[in-house]
């Protein structure tokens, strides 16, 4: 009987797995990978074998793990490009966005300096207005005092009598009057431009020479310093070029006392030790070299 119910639960067992595997491989194969598909088949084959009686192996549930942690493999990467799509998305907005705002930001300046021209324009149109409305409130007050003066004659045929010749003299007086105002008014406007230009010139005049004059000092002193060092350069030179005469002339008449010496030898007839005069020949020839190669470059300097 325990025999009978372990094969009973073994064939029970294969049973599910062919049903796992048959509701899932005819439609989702579709959609399986190839190394999905290889493994599919190796399970298929291990179920099938299983179902003849052999024992079923552990490698078979072990392959059915791994389809399942490939699929989600998959989904998880499907998952990642579709979530890489949707930044790509956003970054092509926020651009969008970004160019926007800088357009905006461009067309708000224009607006800006649009408005600040028209104001600069408007500022003289605002102060010849209130000039014309001084004027006129001059003009009013002046009309007002002419009503006063004609209402303090008498009524009647004694204000008749003098009526024509004071409207004539209040009129010449008040055109009078106006004209001098708008002279004046006009008068005063050139005048404070024409001071204005000439402040502006000489302001420009005047900084035109504190540059010139600036520069002026500045190209006097960098002469004066350069004749500066000119002189100690030269000073240095010469003092150089003395000391250099000098250990040449030492140089020359160690030479002499040498070529004294060798002809001395040569004629007694006594050993000459031929290596330490050549290194000493070596030597001074090297230091006669040294400083003419030296003093070319002074005078080069």
């Amino acid at each position: 009987s325990s025999i009978a119910s372990h094969e009973y639960s073994q064939t029970s067992d294969l049973g599910e797995n062919s049903q796992d595997l048959k509701s899932t491989s005819p439609q989702e194969t579709q959609r399986f990978s190839p190394a999905e598909m290889k493994c599919n088949e190796f399970v298929m084959e291990s179920a099938q074998e299983s179902g003849r009686g052999e024992p079923l192996q552990d490698s078979s549930r072990l392959l059915v793990a791994a389809v399942r942690a490939i699929r989600e493999r998959d989904a998880a990467k499907a998952r990642a490009q579709e979530l890489e799509s949707r930044i790509a998305l956003l970054q092509d907005q926020l651009s969008e966005a970004e160019q926007k705002s800088f357009r905006s930001q461009v067309s708000a300046n224009m607006q800006k300096q649009d408005f600040i021209r028209r104001t600069e324009s408007l500022s003289s149109e605002l102060y010849d207005a209130k000039s014309n409305l001084s004027e006129l409130q001059w003009k009013l007050n002046v009309a007002y005092r002419q009503m006063e003066s004609e209402a303090r004659f008498p009524p009647g045929e004694e204000r008749a009598q003098f009526r024509h010749f004071i409207m004539k003299w209040m009129s010449n007086r008040l055109n009078a009057a106006f004209s001098s105002w708008s002279e004046l008014t006009y008068d005063s406007i050139l005048m404070r431009r024409f001071v204005k230009r000439l402040f502006n010139r000489k302001l420009a005049k005047c900084f035109d020479n504190f540059v010139i004059a600036t520069k002026f000092v500045q190209e006097f002193n960098l002469r004066d310093r350069f004749i500066e060092e000119h002189e100690t350069r030269t000073a240095r030179l010469e003092e150089e070029w003395r000391r250099m005469e000098r250990e040449r002339e030492d140089l020359r008449k160690r030479k002499e006392r040498m070529d004294e010496e060798m002809s001395l030898r040569m004629k007694d007839g006594s050993s000459v030790d031929l290596p330490v005069l050549l290194s000493e020949i070596r030597m001074l020839t090297l230091e006669n070299l040294n400083l003419k190669k030296s003093l070319e470059v002074k005078k080069c300097q």
